[in-house]
């Protein structure tokens, strides 16, 4: 599968403008490729190549990633995922420390805190779980998905993107519910 969206992303907000992008005209080119390839009932293998421009502020990064599910039985399946991302112009990779820092970032309000990532290439590895609980037929859910995870991110060049701007590796655990209707 593969998908392109290009269009004018830029929000129309004064800080924008002063950078000397047209939020009207200028593009951004978001394009994905994914490949699915499931050699036995239990395994799957998806590899995702991405890329991304930024006209109006000269910026490109991109990356792939690589997913492996394997499946130990029809309610629980170990899943893995290796990635490599380069954010070229320091551009797309940022931590914003408060709570709303990002939004009002988003909404160009010279209070947002925003602390660049620097021009960096970032390795992830990330280990979960999908943990599927079937619902009797019937009724109008009919699964829920838990996915615990655990990441771990680090900067390959040296650069400290994590933690604010003062570390070059992280570790994350998280985590989310699906809800198949």
């Amino acid at each position: 599968m593969a998908t392109t969206h290009i269009g004018p992303e830029n929000p129309n907000v004064s800080a924008v403008v002063a950078a000397g992008v047209n939020p009207n005209q200028d593009l951004r080119y978001l394009n994905d490729v994914t490949i699915t390839l499931k050699p036995t009932d239990k395994l799957t293998f998806i590899t995702d190549v991405n890329y991304i421009r930024d006209d109006g502020f000269g910026a490109a990064g991109g990356g792939v990633a690589q997913y492996v599910a394997y499946a130990i039985n029809d309610w629980l399946k170990i899943v893995g995922r290796g990635e490599v991302w380069r954010d070229n112009n320091s551009f797309f990779v940022a931590a914003f420390p408060g709570n709303l820092d990002f939004v009002m970032a988003e909404h160009g309000n010279p209070n947002a805190v925003v602390i660049p990532g620097g021009a960096t290439t970032c390795a992830a590895l990330t280990i979960g779980l999908n943990l599927t609980r079937e619902i009797p037929k019937g009724d109008l859910i009919k699964a829920v998905i838990y996915r615990p995870e655990i990441r771990y991110d680090a900067s390959l060049n040296g650069t400290t993107p994590f933690a604010a701007g003062t570390k070059s590796s992280q570790f994350t655990f998280g985590g989310d519910v699906i809800v198949r209707f």
